[in-house]
């Protein structure tokens, strides 16, 4: 079901006579999201245990606020491989569904795994790094196997 919901969102913003070929979901995560995110659940953390809500709560929004912080700071992306070119759009932060594309890139643009483990895989495609589900593995191995020259 969420691949169809992804694939028609991204259907919806393409030219009416280019065909889809394949896409996938994937997120990149700022460079400092990690101890912005940190610094975030200490703050929030203490200004609730300084407003009185006990050591629990107080940890419970600290985690809250690592949680917001660290989603502010990643930006998520669909890659999508159409008959013409491959097409960047953003991602939904809620659902995995596309935003109006951001960029075209040329057909020949380098997609390739950089590692891979249970949950995620990193890959580079062109400048930047990316990492995907392993729902979405699969799709990217076939997007990087039409994009080698």
């Amino acid at each position: 079901m969420r691949r169809a919901v992804l694939w028609s969102s991204v259907r919806r913003q393409l030219d009416i006579d280019e065909e889809l070929l394949d896409v996938a979901y994937m997120w990149h995560r700022h460079r400092l999201a990690l101890p912005f995110a940190a610094l975030a659940a200490v703050v929030l953390g203490a200004i609730a245990f300084v407003a009185g809500f006990g050591t629990p709560a107080s940890v419970g929004i600290g985690l809250a606020g690592f949680a917001v912080a660290g989603s502010a700071a990643t930006d998520y992306r669909v890659l999508a491989v159409t008959d013409r070119d491959l097409v960047a759009m953003k991602g939904s932060r809620i659902r995995q569904i596309a935003r109006p594309p951001l960029d075209r890139l040329p057909v020949d643009t380098r997609v390739e795994r950089l590692s891979n483990n249970l949950v995620i895989s990193e890959w580079r495609i062109g400048d930047d790094t990316y990492s995907v589900l392993r729902s979405h593995q699969a799709r990217m191995a076939a997007i990087a196997a039409r994009s080698r020259p």
